[in-house]
């Protein structure tokens, strides 16, 4: 995170962590912050873990810091412990999805993106427009930041 090291995004599905840095911005989350278990004396497992769905998120752009707890959209209904894909909307210009489960999982995309461009931070891939849903890998991360699609000429 140093000012001369790289831009880069990463995520850790098994500890539910983000990091990013980007064009100035730094932006860390953790996913399920400060989450309970559902029986205290049974082991610190995937399956024993309270879900709170929120997220805790530091945020850093123009020397500026933002602190927030951030609720997560929950994609998959009643799914047991962490296997399941958790967003969080857009924070500054990056929306995060993580798919904690082995399979893959269908995203549905805030609305406010629908349509826009987008460049996946950890893959590198680019996707205009965006459609209303995404495919996410098991036991990945999404880092998309919005880019403007460039207009193809068709000759």
């Amino acid at each position: 995170m140093e000012k001369s090291a790289p831009d880069f995004a990463w995520g850790d599905a098994q500890a539910a962590a983000v990091a990013v840095k980007h064009a100035g911005a730094r932006l860390y989350a953790s996913l399920q912050w400060r989450h309970g278990y559902l029986d205290d004396h049974a082991p610190r497992v995937p399956s024993n873990v309270q879900l709170n769905d929120i997220a805790r998120v530091h945020f850093t752009v123009a020397a500026r810091d933002y602190i927030l707890n951030a609720h997560m959209q929950n994609m998959t209904g009643e799914a047991a412990g962490w296997s399941r894909l958790y967003a969080v909307g857009p924070i500054g210009n990056f929306t995060i999805a993580m798919n904690l489960s082995p399979q893959p999982l269908a995203w549905t995309l805030p609305a406010s993106l629908v349509g826009a461009g987008a460049v996946d931070l950890v893959s590198g891939a680019k996707h205009c427009p965006l459609s209303p849903s995404m495919l996410v890998n098991g036991m990945t991360t999404v880092v998309l930041r919005t880019v403007k699609c460039e207009r193809q000429r068709i000759t």
